[in-house]
């Protein structure tokens, strides 16, 4: 007998989105009671564990200022205090330092038209360990 698990994303949330939705491929890591989607700020966001650490993931349509004027993310991007960045299977992330995350990592994806934020709430992830995280993520909308 096979049981069929529920969605990570509940049709309710997933047809208010209209951008890519990216979760890890192994859903198991998500935590699905922390999955909410603020209607009035359009964003998505869940926990998920990875490498024993406590991640905070948030994704929202990449703004439409950056898709009209390409320099203005080169601009945003530039603000951060970056550390390096590196291409993955669905686009390129940037890990940065910034003050208010106390030496903690904030890694910023731009990929298929979604936009993802990610931290540490617990221990910081190594640069090989965020790309292991960012390649593992699927589209599931």
């Amino acid at each position: 007998m096979i049981l069929k698990r529920p969605p990570l994303i509940s049709a309710d949330i997933r047809k208010q989105i209209n951008f890519a939705i990216m979760v890890p491929s192994d859903n198991s890591l998500v935590d699905k009671k922390t999955v909410k989607y603020d209607p009035s700020k359009k964003i998505l966001s869940f926990l998920c564990d990875s490498f024993n650490s406590k991640l905070i993931v948030s994704e929202q349509a990449f703004p439409d200022q950056f898709v009209d004027v390409p320099q203005a993310y080169d601009r945003f991007l530039q603000q951060l205090p970056t550390i390096t960045s590196f291409e993955v299977i669905n686009g390129q992330v940037n890990l940065a330092k910034p003050e208010n995350l106390n030496g903690k990592t904030l890694a910023v994806m731009n990929g298929k038209g979604t936009f993802i934020f990610v931290h540490s709430q617990t221990k910081d992830l190594n640069e090989n360990q965020w790309r292991t995280f960012f390649n593992s993520m699927d589209i599931i909308k």
